[in-house]
């Protein structure tokens, strides 16, 4: 596992960082799945409809964006303490990978 610790995982420039080392670690031959802040989606009802969009769709430029993606994370009892700290001051992207095809 990849752990981030910063003084706010939520932070624009610690998202970007997440999403690069995400991009690389799916990169990856043996990576099947990466799960990170930047590509879990963010399933919660919204009246009748399930609503599963990613829960950063794009980096964050503002400081509402932020504390949508914030609250959203921190509001998901699956999302804490699996994929993010309680204080927000840790990520890690579990992934999931394959035995190689050959050694």
């Amino acid at each position: 596992m990849v752990l981030v610790k910063a003084d706010d995982v939520f932070a624009p420039d610690v998202l970007a960082a997440v999403k690069r080392l995400s991009d690389g670690l799916a990169a990856l031959p043996a990576v099947s799945r990466v799960e990170s802040l930047t590509t879990v989606k963010n399933i919660k009802g919204e009246g009748d409809a399930l609503d599963t969009d990613p829960l950063v769709e794009t980096l964050p430029r503002t400081a509402a964006e932020v504390e949508r993606i914030r609250a959203d994370a921190l509001g998901n009892r699956v999302l804490v303490g699996n994929l993010v700290a309680r204080d927000a001051r840790a990520t890690g992207p579990p992934r999931s990978a394959s035995p190689p095809t050959s050694w």
